[in-house]
């Protein structure tokens, strides 16, 4: 499974009231959150429109993950867990994938994951395997163990061994423009999210065609 997360919220703007917190009238555009890794999930769609894999791909965009990864875990508590589409073997993920970051950190990416759950670490590797690319390639990728806070999360939780693909800036950004009016395409880099998109995709195809 291939996935992302479509929702956005401008929280930054939010105003606190006697209400308790009300979120922001002000637009928040999610470019980067995560209308990113949407994008990448989509071009990965229609990349695999005449493929045929050994194994299924689902390709899923999941609502409220702001809100506590909601759609995602209902996802897996409901056609996950009844098989509805089969067995899950694995599942990449996604969420915030264009900006390049800043210079020390130019291009580079992060696997993320957390735990131990049987079959994460040969997915990771399958990612790191997937990097090389003649197009152009992320300048260095990075390994998490200690993930937490997007879809991924949902499936770890039910045993499935699952990653996240970020972008290496992205608590910078976060800080600086997430889930703001602020997360626009100003500072985001398409030939970035290009290269982000096909090293997912690598790494799906991969996954998907396991050696007989």
């Amino acid at each position: 499974m291939v996935g992302a997360h479509y929702d956005s919220v401008n929280w930054k703007d939010a105003k606190s009231g006697l209400g308790g917190i009300q979120i922001s009238g002000e637009s928040a555009p999610g470019v980067d959150d995560n209308g990113s890794g949407i994008a990448a999930i989509l071009l990965i769609a229609k990349a695999l429109e005449k493929h045929n894999p050994r194994r299924s791909i689902l390709v899923v965009a999941f609502n409220a993950e702001e809100e506590g990864l909601l759609g995602s875990k209902a996802f897996v508590q409901g056609p996950v867990r009844s098989n509805e589409y089969g067995i899950v073997k694995a599942a990449l993920i996604a969420d915030e994938i264009a900006f390049p970051g800043r210079d020390h950190l130019h291009r580079r990416c992060i696997f993320e994951t957390v735990g131990s759950t049987k079959g994460t670490q040969e997915l990771v590797d399958t990612l790191g395997q997937s990097a090389t690319d003649s197009a152009g390639e992320v300048s260095k990728f990075e390994i998490n163990y200690h993930g937490f806070g997007s879809d991924h999360i949902s499936f770890l939780d039910e045993g499935i061994p699952a990653v996240l693909l970020i972008e290496r800036d992205d608590e910078w950004r976060a800080d600086e423009r997430g889930h703001s009016a602020q997360d626009t395409f100003d500072d985001l880099d398409m030939d970035f999210g290009a290269t982000m998109s096909r090293l997912l995709l690598r790494g799906l195809l991969h996954t998907a065609n396991p050696p007989q």
